[in-house]
C-alpha cells in the first residue's frame, strides 16, 4: 500500500524566524532576474529553507511507503516534492493523470499515478515507479483509491502549511501563502488553520 505522509515534532529544533528571513532575502537578492510578482519563485526558494529545518533528525518524519522499494534516503529531500505535490493534487481532484519526483543523491524516481482503462472506476488510480535514471519501471504495481490518495497528500501538505504558518508567520504570509492562495488551496489553508487533517506535531 502506498503511503505518503509527514509527521513533526511538537518541540522542534529550528533557527528562529529573524535568521531565516535574512538568508530568505540574501538568497532572493543573488538573483538578478528575481522578480517579486513571480509567486512561484518565491514560494519555492521559501520552501527550500522551511523544509530544511523540518527535516533534521528530532524534527520530523518524512513516511514513504509502497512499490516493494526501500525509500530511506529519499525521505530526506522534502522541498524536492514541491510544488510539484501541488500540481499533483490539482490534477487528481480532475481526474487527470499525474506525477509525483522524489530524488536521491545521483538516483531519481519519479511515481505516476493514473486512471485504468474502460471499465475502471473513476475513483481507482494505478500508480506505477519509474527510475529516472535507467527510463524502466521498477518495484511493484500500486492500486489506490484517488479520495484516499488526495487526502494523504493534502495532509502532507497541510502538515507543511501548519508548521510554517506557526513558526515562520512572516515567511508564510509573504512568501508561502500568494502561492498558496493563487493555487485555489483553500482546503488545504483551512484544515492546517483548523488541525483538520489529521494531527500534526505527533511523533
Amino acid at each position: 500500500m502506498a503511503i505518503f505522509k509527514l509527521a513533526i515534532s511538537e518541540n522542534p529544533t529550528i533557527r528562529p524566524e529573524k535568521r531565516l528571513l535574512g538568508e530568505l532575502y540574501e538568497n532572493l537578492e543573488f538573483y538578478d532576474d528575481y522578480d517579486p510578482k513571480d509567486l512561484r519563485a518565491s514560494f519555492i526558494e521559501a520552501c527550500n529553507l522551511v523544509c530544511a529545518e523540518i527535516l533534521p533528525v528530532g524534527n520530523s518524519e518524512l513516511t514513504i511507503q509502497g512499490y516493494g522499494l526501500e525509500w530511506k534516503e529519499y525521505r530526506k529531500y522534502l522541498d524536492n516534492i514541491f510544488p510539484e505535490i501541488l500540481d499533483a493534487i490539482s490534477d487528481l481532484k480532475n481526474n487527470k493523470p499525474t506525477k509525483l519526483v522524489f530524488y536521491d543523491v545521483g538516483s531519481e524516481r519519479a511515481i505516476k499515478f493514473f486512471q485504468g482503462g474502460n471499465g475502471s472506476t473513476a475513483n481507482i488510480f494505478y500508480s506505477k515507479c519509474y527510475s529516472l535514471t535507467s527510463d524502466k519501471d521498477i518495484g511493484v504495481d500500486e492500486v489506490i483509491d484517488r479520495n484516499n490518495l488526495i487526502d494523504q497528500l493534502i495532509s502532507l501538505v497541510g502538515t507543511f502549511v501548519k508548521f510554517s504558518e506557526s513558526y515562520y508567520p512572516s515567511v508564510y504570509a509573504d512568501f508561502l501563502y500568494p502561492y498558496l492562495r493563487e493555487y485555489d488551496l483553500g482546503t488545504v489553508i483551512e484544515g492546517a488553520e483548523a488541525g483538520a487533517i489529521g494531527p500534526w506535531g505527533v511523533r
